[in-house]
């Protein structure tokens, strides 16, 4: 069965943008990643229309930043389907339990905090590669968004790269 494996990066103080909404901080930083085994893990990508946008407009700046996946953004907007990317307003849950029964790859919630918190609270989500950026931002975006009851996780590998750690965790 396939996995939904959340995989975000962070700064030390835990935001995902900065206290504007802004990812500035965060391109330059991921460029000196090489995420290539790991997008070879994944066939099938699930972001919220914000982070969709920002991965659009400020980060990779290019209409199809993922080509060889299918992408599902979720959104309240209507928007025209592409090839590999999918506008939905369907429950992102939902969406996941009916892709973990289809054949493929694993599947990537690359963001954002509002996805995060719908699929933890459906307990839907696998595992968690969380890579910690040397930053200290202040204020800003959270990765997680506030919760009714703990999560128990347990560390299934950490590595160090280009001074950013990545952990992953699996859910218990």
């Amino acid at each position: 069965m396939r996995k939904l494996i959340v995989y975000m990066a962070t700064s030390l103080d835990g935001y995902i943008a900065d206290k504007k909404g802004s990812y500035d901080w965060l391109a330059e930083n991921l460029r000196a990643l090489d995420l290539t085994t790991f997008h070879g893990t994944v066939d099938t990508i699930l972001l919220g229309r914000v982070t969709h946008d920002q991965i659009v407009n400020e980060i990779e700046r290019q209409a199809q930043p993922y080509p060889n996946v299918q992408s599902y953004v979720f959104t309240r907007s209507e928007r025209e389907n592409t090839e590999h990317i999918t506008y939905t307003h369907a429950s992102v849950c939902d969406v996941v339990r009916e892709l973990k029964n289809e054949e493929g790859k694993d599947i990537w919630l690359l963001g954002g905090t509002s996805l995060v918190g719908q699929l933890q609270r459906e307990n839907v989500i696998d595992e968690y590669h969380i890579t910690t950026l040397p930053v200290l931002l202040g204020d800003g975006v959270p990765l997680f968004s506030k919760q009714q009851e703990a999560k128990q996780l347990g560390l299934k590998e950490v590595t160090v790269r280009n001074e950013k750690v990545i952990a992953k965790y699996y859910v218990k």
